[in-house]
């Protein structure tokens, strides 16, 4: 009987490096999974780069190997400095997934102050992972950063995907537009935008109850979700690490440029910067990732979508630096 498995980002392994990971890939035609990287045997960089470019994740490690995997991460994120042999893409690959699981573990504590605290933590190493592993030049990286997320549409990966979405553009926007602008309260924005779906409407004096996200988010009618803004900026109050920033974008990032967003029905011009920026994010993330309901679309059918979108829903700077930075 096979051991179970779990599913791991083919980038975030270094190649030619014996790392004793056993890595398998799932054959479809056999209906099982056929070793092709031994535990005595190194990953090859061609190996990687074929599991790099599916469209759906291959690449699996038995699940009583995660702690040496996580080690592994730790490991390879001490060398991102100092290895001029890695690529940019390698090197942010292993940046995101360690993040992503930090911030996996904090949601699995189902504790709202764990889950607040562990995004601004997060995003502050990683703004330092990513200045010291790429110099500065994240925003070269254009669309190759696609090939470094997750594209299973989970609460945890939709919450990092957007957080770095929003991070990346707020350093690439042009400055005059995101003057005062902080990349780290970004990335935050991103990872607590969400925050309301996470528990039901809550009292004054309610001491709020963290529900679990079970599985891939769900695409349902707008009506469905048009509490969750509001629940979540009640939820953030209550936290006094919570900063101005992250604070709207959580109630504002379903606001559109024409007026009929919510929960307010702002317009355009009432629409702050870091709000539109999170609401850009989340339309792209929502459309390049696996949900129940709905499939992943191409980077350039994305690209179509939110540019056709532009005049009624987002802030067309935003929609334009984002189709300079995905084209």
């Amino acid at each position: 009987m096979s051991k179970k498995k779990i599913a791991v980002h083919p980038l975030t392994l270094i190649p030619n490096h014996n790392v004793g990971l056993e890595i398998s890939s799932w054959d479809e035609r056999k209906k099982s999974y056929e070793v092709i990287v031994a535990a005595d045997e190194s990953l090859s960089t061609e190996t990687q780069n074929q599991l790099a470019m599916l469209s759906k994740p291959n690449c699996f490690i038995p699940a009583d190997s995660l702690g040496l995997y996580r080690e592994i991460l730790a490991k390879n994120l001490n060398y991102l400095a100092n290895d001029n042999s890695l690529s940019d893409l390698i090197k942010l690959s292993i940046i995101c997934e360690y993040t992503r699981l930090r911030l996996s573990d904090a949601l699995d504590s189902l504790s709202f102050e764990q889950w607040i605290t562990a995004a601004y933590s997060n995003a502050k190493d990683f703004d330092q992972y990513v200045e010291n592993a790429t110099k500065g030049k994240t925003e070269s990286l254009g669309r190759k950063v696609l090939f470094a997320l997750w594209k299973e549409g989970t609460y945890v990966n939709h919450s990092f995907n957007v957080g770095f979405y929003c991070y990346l553009l707020s350093k690439c926007m042009p400055k005059k537009l995101v003057e005062g602008l902080d990349p780290v309260e970004c990335m935050v924005s991103g990872i607590l935008h969400d925050v309301g779906k996470l528990t039901n409407d809550i009292g004054e004096e309610d001491t709020p109850t963290m529900i679990p996200p079970v599985g891939p988010l769900v695409i349902n009618p707008i009506k469905k979700y048009d509490a969750h803004p509001s629940i979540g900026f009640k939820l953030l109050l209550r936290y006094p690490i919570i900063t101005k920033l992250p604070l709207l974008a959580c109630y504002q990032h379903h606001e559109r440029h024409n007026g009929k967003g919510y929960p307010v029905g702002l317009y355009s011009e009432e629409i702050p910067i870091g709000s539109s920026i999170c609401a850009a994010a989340n339309r792209w993330d929502g459309l390049t990732t696996e949900r129940r309901g709905s499939k992943a679309i191409s980077r350039v059918g994305a690209l179509q979508t939110i540019q056709s979108e532009k005049s009624l829903y987002w802030n067309a700077e935003v929609v334009q630096c984002l189709a300079k930075l995905m084209s």
